[in-house]
């Protein structure tokens, strides 16, 4: 058994010798006190944990969840790192991401289960403040807006069992749970939003 794996098991043939313990069926048993149950068990099901977390930070740009050109000057609402809002669907059916800034979404499923992400979720960031820099060829110019506009960078599946990572830059891709999952979305900003006043 291993971090993030949960194993249930079928019991059957409960006994006791002690007057503080009864078994009224195969599954249930009564306890008022001390004493030792007996019965045999088998594995039924194994439950995986999976983790999905959002990446403003990626590869393509390190260290900038910004396209070429452009950086920030001033921000009220994070814009970098787990933002929460920007979820994948699954099957076309779940809604998998977390709704917290910075807090990971954790849940088990079954092994054996395979799923597909069908769409990406993708919200505006926020209502805050915040500050861009376009740093064109021959000028710069500073833009302020109230919310700014994100487009998918792909995702990546990691496996627990044996350190393997699959990359989707796009929807699709099928994935089993054979071990505890991190699911990371990567995400960018696009170049603005709404700006303030509009």
């Amino acid at each position: 058994m291993k971090d993030g794996e949960i194993n249930c098991y079928q019991f059957s043939g409960f006994s006791t010798s002690s007057n503080n313990i009864t078994s009224s069926s195969n599954n249930e048993i009564f306890v008022k006190g001390d004493g030792t149950v007996y019965g045999n068990y088998k594995p039924k099901n194994v439950y995986y944990l999976i983790t999905v977390k959002n990446d403003f930070r990626f590869n393509f740009y390190p260290g900038n969840s910004f396209p070429p050109y452009i950086s920030l000057v001033y921000n009220t609402s994070p814009v970098c790192g787990d933002i929460a809002g920007q979820l994948l669907q699954v099957n076309n059916t779940y809604a998998w991401g977390p709704l917290a800034n910075y807090v990971p979404q954790e849940f088990y499923a079954k092994a054996g289960t395979c799923y597909e992400v069908t769409y990406q979720y993708l919200c505006q960031l926020p209502i805050g403040n915040y500050t861009i820099e376009k740093n064109w060829i021959i000028s710069s110019q500073n833009v302020s807006y109230i919310s700014l506009l994100t487009r998918p960078a792909g995702y990546n599946v990691t496996y627990e069992s044996n350190d393997t990572c699959e990359f989707y830059n796009t929807i699709g891709g099928l994935f089993n749970v054979s071990s505890p999952l991190l699911i990371t979305v990567y995400e960018k900003i696009e170049y603005g939003g709404y700006q303030n006043g509009q």
